[in-house]
């Protein structure tokens, strides 16, 4: 059984690996489609020719041919468009000159290129997605009962069942 009541999106300070505090809020299910479709975008700019993505302190993109990386750099952009929307700041996170990092687009991207930090930050600006997904909940309420569109399935056979059948329990008898 679900029980329906609104996620929990309110802003907290999450701690990151190498001590870095972030003040952030979980991602919806609506920011991520648009970062998503924006990263796209992106890609397809960045493959024509233009600089979309040197935003994010990235080189020019991958060439057409590497799919995977392609669908890596989509993705690491998803995560930093989403970044620009749900983290409000940050603490430990300095740049080059020992000062603190300002939270713009290319310090975001820098601080994602480091496969620790871009996990922490997946893990749980996602946490309220990956929740609605796996409960079914993440456009419409579910059935009573239910998870998402899954059919209600009995929850007490009644008696036990036996899967062997009266010519096995025979066969078992002869030596």
């Amino acid at each position: 059984m679900i029980i329906l009541k609104p996620l929990d999106r309110s802003v907290k300070e999450e701690t990151f690996p190498f001590g870095v505090k972030v003040t952030m809020r979980p991602a919806s299910s609506i920011e991520l489609a648009q970062a998503r479709d924006e990263a796209a975008r992106m890609v397809a700019s960045a493959l024509s020719g233009a600089h979309a993505v040197a935003e994010f302190g990235l080189p020019e993109a991958a060439p057409a041919t590497d799919v995977k990386g392609l669908v890596g750099l989509s993705r690491f952009l998803a995560a930093a468009l989403v970044f620009e929307q749900v983290v409000s700041g940050w603490r430990g996170v300095a740049g080059e000159d020992g000062q603190p990092a300002p939270l713009d687009r290319r310090s975001i991207g820098l601080f994602l290129l480091e496969s620790a930090l871009f996990a922490a930050f997946e893990r749980l600006a996602f946490r309220a997605v990956h929740l609605e997904q796996a409960e079914g909940n993440g456009f419409a309420a579910s059935p009573a009962g239910t998870a998402g569109a899954a059919a209600p399935i009995a929850t007490d056979a009644g008696s036990k069942v036996s899967t062997a059948g009266r010519g096995a329990r025979r066969a078992r008898k002869r030596p």
